[in-house]
């Protein structure tokens, strides 16, 4: 069997982030083996403190139009995001780095479940994207009413994968 495909972006980390990021690099291929991604190339990016900026890579190598935007305002509600272009097989990973420090080894493994969940499901919220610009411009919406639909939407999806994702792990815990 071949080694999943994934690289991991060039890090230098504060010394409190050194045990997240890791577990994260032990775990990652464990799970990217176990849910089938073994075919697509995920590459880990670690965002440091507040800054919105990934360690280690200058700004001229930084993927252009990251969405995830976590940490700029020092929230750390969210800890991870993934950037998935489904039709070359490759996905970004991004941790906020400030906020997964605050998780014991479980939730950072659930955590990755999630994220990678994402990447399978990227098809389905691509089409629901896509769908939802076109139901707005045939109805000219108005942002509001636009806004108010997309959360509506994105919420439900999110909702879906993370059952998804709990029903994964539950699948694998203890093995």
């Amino acid at each position: 069997m071949s080694q999943p495909r994934r690289r991991t972006a060039a890090t230098r980390v504060k010394a409190e982030y050194q045990h997240v990021v890791d577990f994260l690099e032990e775990r990652a291929p464990i799970w990217q083996e176990r849910m089938g991604l073994g075919h697509f190339e995920i590459e880990h990016h670690y965002l440091d403190t507040g800054s919105g900026l990934l360690l280690g890579a200058s700004p001229k190598n930084r993927p252009a139009g990251i969405r995830c935007s976590f940490g700029a305002t020092g929230d750390l509600t969210y800890t991870a995001c993934v950037e998935t272009r489904w039709n070359y097989q490759t996905a970004d990973v991004y941790f906020f780095l400030a906020s997964a420090v605050l998780w014991d080894n479980k939730r950072l493994d659930e955590i990755l479940v999630h994220e990678y969940t994402h990447i399978l499901t990227a098809v389905e919220q691509y089409l629901l994207e896509t769908k939802l610009e076109e139901v707005a411009s045939a109805e000219e919406m108005a942002s509001t009413e636009f806004g108010i639909l997309a959360q509506f939407y994105y919420d439900r999806m999110e909702m879906a994968t993370e059952n998804a994702a709990r029903a994964i792990y539950a699948g694998w815990k203890g093995k």
